[in-house]
Formats: structure tokens, C-alpha cells, sequence
């Protein structure tokens, strides 16, 4: 027996498995007991005699000097020194596969089977959890003491750090960063970058320039809220060249540009494993996938049954910059539009047409230039932002302070500000004209005047042929029409229509709707936005010169009051 040890001791690991399980039936012992018997043989230290793969494999990770530990949400990771760096993955993913089988093939020179294999990975993910230290875990950008990340991609796992005093490349990442197998490298930053240069590779108006570099930048930073940028033109405006140009400045990936959602839960799995939620040539969102979208970008997140279970749950947390496209806007819910830019880009001129392929080259030997440009951009507004005040806060505020920073920045002498209140307006109109009961509630007011009641006869004032719509979305109940009513809430102020409500009483809830005299509101609003003006010094043009960059932005329908009077209030407001 000890000779046919030595024997099957000089053999190679492919050699060796091909016949330990007849060899050991033939002498008669344990297959467990014969790879002790070749290990000690052949002088292994990986494991003790008649250790499994699954302990060998064990026994070479804890040599190789990585380190388990778990994120905030349980998950366990790897930390594994690669090379000249470190490097994370999850316990249970591919990366972290392939790189035991790695260790066990270079150490044993046979493979690592698939249930050994699983056994080492259980075995370390419990480890992980139980000894491992809690660490947060971030997806290409992060924000830790005060500075702001952004991890490359690149083989050598560097990243970008940023803060007022200035931008500077580590090769060793003072947060922990994950990543997936679709991400790509960013370009390497050097000095003397050019962020404008984006301008001649991309479809995009000169009036939008601003929106579109703030939203580029607000997008590197992990802890604010982004608004969604919806792009949307007509066939040959390069909308879809514009969208994948943008992401590539953030989060590039082998497809920049996706399908529009099956369902919700591809939506939350595009987040969890995307830092930038991409969806383009989208026709249309329902209402659930919008309310969906709007809780990605402000930050929450979905839970759900744990598989083969009923007392656990499994939770998915996202807080997202997302860009979507499409020929028509597919924004029409209030609260997601509240929460949103949108850009038009024109049709092109057919004689400035360019092949594809030269303006992916021209862009590929430009993003190292225009990258370095935006983060030189990215360290002025830091510095800038503690002396941004507003007076009049929009929603997304952050985004807001941001802009204007950046605007200050890069010598804009007009207000983000007021251009974004604009934009926000006019998204809430044209959400609110989509709606077909509140486009009823605007042509009853309208025809009527003020109306003082319960929901229950509203909806059957609404019933009557002169409102009624046959399109989707019209309320069976009182409950479902006061839903609404909040919902569009925000869009009927911009209109010009106040909502009271009233306590329950024996019928049931009371609501006031009436029409605000134009008057009226401009005093209310007078004084908050003349302090805007004086916080910010902010550049006079004529109303005609701003409103011609938003026209056709806002649908015309067949109710004149109403549109007359959102058109004067926009041209008003800005």
C-alpha cells in the first residue's frame, strides 16, 4: 500500500482524480482516508491529513491573507490582496468563485469540484457573518468623512477623490467599493481637462447645457438625491447618442442603454446592481412603475418573501441617478415629475449628420478630457456650495444648491434656480393635463367657478357627459378621486387652482376647489422671489428670450383658460 501511495503521490491533480475513487476501492479504504495518505505523501501543508476539498479550500483562503466581513445590510464579503491591490466581492458571486478555483488549482493543480466548492463558500459566509467586521459597501460612487469617491473600475482598483481643496487618484480606496461584471473602466484623470468639449460630441441645447452638467455631477455624489433626466426627441435627434455619452461620464457599462422594464422588480434589480438606472426608447410607464422610479431616485426601497420561507423577508434598498429616453415624455405622474428634468433635443440637421462609428471615436478620444473638466467643475462647486442660499426651495433642493454652484463655477450669470422652478412647473402642467378627471375638474371650475362639496358629489358633477372621459385612469369612487386630486395636487397650483380640505363630517370629506387670481398669487410669491433675485444677483433678460426655449414644452389641449393661463404664469415665474 505505501508504494502505490508514493505512486499515485507523483501524479498530477487531473491524473490523480481520474482514479482516486477505483484506486481506494481496490486497496480496500475510505477515499478521504486515501487523499490523506497522497497528501502527506506529497508533503501538503494545505490541510491535515484526510481533509476535503471543501477544508483545503478553506485553509488556502485563510493564507492568502483576505478578510471576510459583512455590509450594513448582512451580505458577506471578501476583501482579497490581488496582485499589488485588494479587492472586494461578494462571498457568494462569480468573481469570488472563480478566484477559489484559482487558489485550489494553483496550490492542488486539480479542479475544485462544484459541491466541495459550495460547502468552502457556506462555510465562509458564515464566518463572515458571525467573525466578520460590518463595513458599508458602496457601488461606484461613495461619500465617507466629508470627501466624495469614485471608484475607476480599473484593473488596479483605483479611485477618485473629491473635495474642495482639489480632485487626486489613490490606488488604495479608503472605502470598501463592489462591483459587477457589466461595469466598466472610466477613464484615467489627468490635469487640463475640458468639460464644454461634451458639447460638440452631443445633441443637447445651449438653454439645457447647464441641467445636463448638474445632473452629470449631482450624479457622483452617493448622498443626495438625483432627479430623474428624461431625454426626449423626435427620430434623428441622436437622443439615444446623447443618453449613452451622459452615462459614460458616470457609470459606463458593456449596455449602456436597456430595454425599457418588464415589470418593477427589473427595475430594482437594475439599481441594486447599477449605479445609474438606464432605460432607453421608452414608449410609456405606468403609474406603479413611475411610483417605482420615484423611489429609486429619492431613496427607498422594496421587500419581499424570502425564498422557501414564511418569516423572513428579503429587502432591496436603492438610491439611484436614472436616465431614460423617448420620442414623446413618458413622465406624467405628479410626483414623479416633481422630481425630474427633461431636455428636448432637436432634429438634427441632416448635412451635420456623423457615422456612428466616428462619433464613438471622437467621444472615446474626448471622455478623458471632458472627465477631468467635469471634476475640476465638481471641486469649484464644492467649494461653492456653503455660500449658496435660496429662498424660494424647490423639491430637490440639493440638486438646486448644486446648481447653482456649478452655474457660479463655470460663469453662468443666470439663475439654476429659477430655470429649474420653470422646468418643474411646466413637467407638474403637462403631468396634470394627462390626467383626464383633473383635466375635467380644470373645464368644470373653468364653467362653473368654485366648487364646495364632498368628493362622492364631485365625482358625480364629473360623471355628467359634459366631463366625462372615456380614458383610462377615471376614478370608481370618491376614495380614488381624492387620491387623484393629491397626486396632481402640486400641478393644479401651478395651473392656478387652490385645494382646501375639510374634516370628515355625516356625508363624508369636504373639498374646496377654486381658480387663484393671478393677482393674488404674484403678491404671495412677490417677495420670495424678489429675495431670490437679490441672494443670487441674478442676470435680466427679456421673458420672450427665456420662453422661447421652452416652446412646445407644454401641450396644448382643447380647455383655452386653462392653457392661456399656465403659459402666462410660466413666462411670469421665470
Amino acid at each position: 500500500m505505501e508504494e502505490q501511495i508514493e505512486e499515485l503521490a507523483k501524479l498530477s491533480g487531473i491524473e490523480y482524480d481520474l482514479i482516486r475513487k477505483d484506486r481506494a476501492k481496490e486497496l480496500g479504504i475510505r477515499i478521504k482516508t486515501l487523499d490523506g495518505a497522497v497528501s502527506d505523501a506529497r508533503g501538503d501543508d494545505s490541510g491535515q491529513a484526510g481533509d476535503s476539498q471543501a477544508d483545503i479550500a478553506i485553509a488556502l483562503f485563510n493564507k492568502s491573507g483576505a478578510r471576510l466581513f459583512h455590509d450594513d445590510e448582512g451580505a458577506p464579503f471578501a476583501e482579497a490582496p490581488i496582485d499589488d491591490h485588494m479587492e472586494i466581492w461578494p462571498v457568494e458571486s462569480k468573481q469570488f468563485k472563480k478566484w477559489i478555483n484559482f487558489l485550489f488549482w494553483n496550490d492542488q493543480k486539480c479542479v475544485l469540484k462544484e459541491q466541495p466548492r459550495k460547502d468552502a463558500i457556506s462555510t465562509l459566509a458564515g464566518l463572515a457573518d458571525i467573525e466578520g467586521d460590518e463595513h458599508k459597501v458602496f457601488l461606484r460612487n461613495a461619500y465617507h468623512d466629508g470627501r466624495h469617491y469614485i471608484d475607476l473600475c480599473d484593473e488596479q482598483w483605483r479611485v477618485v477623490e473629491v473635495d474642495a481643496s482639489g480632485w487626486r487618484l489613490l490606488n488604495r480606496s479608503p472605502v470598501k467599493f463592489r462591483r459587477t461584471s457589466n461595469m466598466e473602466a472610466l477613464p484615467t484623470p489627468a490635469l487640463g481637462g475640458d468639460h464644454s468639449l461634451l458639447w460638440s460630441l452631443v445633441n443637447v441645447r445651449e438653454q439645457d447645457q447647464l441641467f445636463v452638467l448638474a445632473w452629470i455631477i449631482d450624479s457622483m455624489r452617493e448622498n443626495t438625491q438625483c432627479p430623474v433626466l428624461e431625454i426626449v426627441g423626435g427620430h434623428g435627434s441622436a437622443k439615444s447618442t446623447v443618453h449613452k455619452f451622459i452615462r459614460r461620464l458616470i457609470d459606463p457599462n458593456t449596455v449602456d442603454l436597456r430595454t425599457a422594464p418588464k415589470n418593477d422588480d427589473d427595475v430594482m434589480v437594475a439599481a441594486r446592481n447599477n449605479r445609474c438606472v438606464s432605460f432607453e426608447n421608452m414608449s410609456s410607464a405606468s403609474a406603479r412603475m413611475q411610483d417605482k422610479l420615484c423611489v429609486i431616485a429619492t431613496g427607498g426601497g422594496q421587500a419581499g418573501r424570502e425564498l422557501y420561507t414564511n418569516f423572513d423577508e428579503t429587502t432591496m434598498r436603492a438610491l439611484n441617478p436614472i436616465i431614460i429616453n423617448g420620442i414623446n415624455p413618458i413622465i406624467t405622474a405628479g410626483d414623479l415629475a416633481d422630481r425630474a428634468i427633461r431636455i428636448h433635443v432637436p432634429k438634427l440637421d441632416s448635412r451635420k449628420i456623423r457615422q456612428e462609428s466616428e462619433i464613438s471615436e471622437a467621444y472615446a478620444e474626448a471622455q478623458p478630457a471632458i472627465f477631468n473638466g467635469v471634476l475640476d467643475v465638481f471641486v469649484k462647486a464644492i467649494g461653492m456650495i456653503d455660500s449658496i442660499h435660496i429662498i424660494d426651495k424647490p423639491r430637490m433642493l440639493d440638486f438646486s444648491i448644486l446648481g447653482e454652484a456649478i452655474g457660479k463655477a463655470i460663469g453662468s450669470e443666470d439663475s439654476f434656480t429659477q430655470s429649474y422652478i420653470a422646468m418643474r412647473e411646466s413637467l407638474l402642467i403637462e403631468a396634470t393635463q394627462g390626467s383626464p378627471v383633473i383635466m375635467a375638474i380644470v373645464e368644470m371650475i373653468t364653467n362653473e367657478g368654485t366648487y364646495r362639496g364632498t368628493y362622492k358629489d364631485l365625482l358625480t358633477k364629473l360623471d355628467d357627459d359634459r366631463y366625462r372621459s372615456r380614458g383610462e385612469g377615471w376614478p370608481n369612487s370618491p376614495r380614488g378621486l381624492s387620491g387623484l386630486i393629491t397626486r396632481h395636487e402640486p400641478g393644479l397650483s401651478a395651473l392656478g387652482f387652490k385645494i382646501s380640505r375639510s374634516t370628515h363630517g355625516m356625508a363624508g370629506n369636504k373639498v374646496k376647489i377654486e381658480r387663484v387670481e393671478k393677482s393674488v398669487r404674484d403678491q404671495e410669491n412677490k417677495e420670495s422671489r424678489n429675495d431670490l433675485h437679490n441672494v443670487h444677483n441674478i442676470h435680466k433678460s427679456s421673458p420672450d428670450e427665456h420662453y422661447e426655449g421652452h416652446e412646445g414644452e407644454i401641450p396644448k389641449d382643447s380647455f383655452a383658460g386653462a392653457r392661456n393661463f399656465s403659459e402666462d404664469r410660466c413666462k411670469e415665474e421665470i
